[in-house]
């Protein structure tokens, strides 16, 4: 199935610029929808959460922050011990592609359906930023993304 996402700027930050996927035929992105759902009843892992936001902000997407998640670019946070997960997708060193995530219940991410399809989509989504990157349908424009933003994803 494919579905059309808009990759939207979610913050900027000293040493790195966040943005987060949103299906393009609904209201809310990945990240909001994540912190709706979780918020209020994972309060303290949501706190831990954007602790770790602001630090990756500040000093980078290179540090050690996070935890490997199905390949390279593909990370979860928070690092500290938290059955929560945040995933996302580094891109160029300066960028940070927030998809969504989940509670983990189990001991990897694959043996959880919502959270493998999480991953999965996280993945797929920075591979083609990365593809438009290299055919200049995306590029890097000081510490923006600009250029096509929106297109087809086969989930």
């Amino acid at each position: 199935m494919k579905r059309s996402v808009t990759i939207e700027l979610l913050e900027e930050h000293k040493n790195a610029t966040f943005y987060t996927l949103r299906f393009t035929d609904e209201a809310d992105s990945e990240f909001e929808k994540f912190w709706a759902k979780f918020s209020k009843s994972h309060s303290v892992d949501c706190h831990l959460l954007s602790y770790w936001m602001e630090r990756i902000g500040n000093e980078g997407t290179s540090h050690p922050f996070f935890r490997d998640e199905g390949g390279v670019f593909v990370k979860a946070i928070p690092f500290q011990p938290s059955n929560l997960r945040l995933y996302c997708y580094i891109i160029e060193r300066t960028f940070l592609l927030f998809g969504g995530g989940g509670k983990k219940n189990t001991r990897t991410f694959q043996d959880d359906p919502i959270l493998n399809e999480q991953v999965n989509f996280v993945r797929k989504t920075g591979n083609k930023i990365l593809r438009y990157l290299d055919k200049d349908k995306i590029m890097v424009d000081g510490n923006k993304l600009t250029g096509k933003l929106t297109f087809d994803i086969k989930l």
